[in-house]
């Protein structure tokens, strides 16, 4: 990414999330654990069902391990 990208698209998303929108998680590439956790007021319910369902982080995505979106026993996969 060329300098200064970077920035603008930060700025970008914190007026996307000022103005109510969200991200598209299927084509984004450098959302930070913040944001997500700013646009996901639900977040909290959400792991927790998706760790009633998937205990042992059989499903976790790339992009749940790079946000952290999954706790740290589930996390575990993420790094092997």
């Amino acid at each position: 990414m060329k300098r200064g990208w970077g920035v603008l698209c930060g700025d970008l998303d914190r007026r996307v999330l000022a103005a109510g929108g969200r991200l598209y998680f299927a084509k984004d590439s450098r959302t930070t654990p913040e944001m997500v956790r700013a646009i996901s007021p639900r977040l909290d319910e959400w792991q927790r069902v998706c760790d009633g369902v998937d205990p042992e982080g059989v499903f976790v995505s790339d992009l749940a391990c790079r946000l952290p979106l999954v706790d740290d026993r589930v996390g575990e996969a993420c790094a092997g």
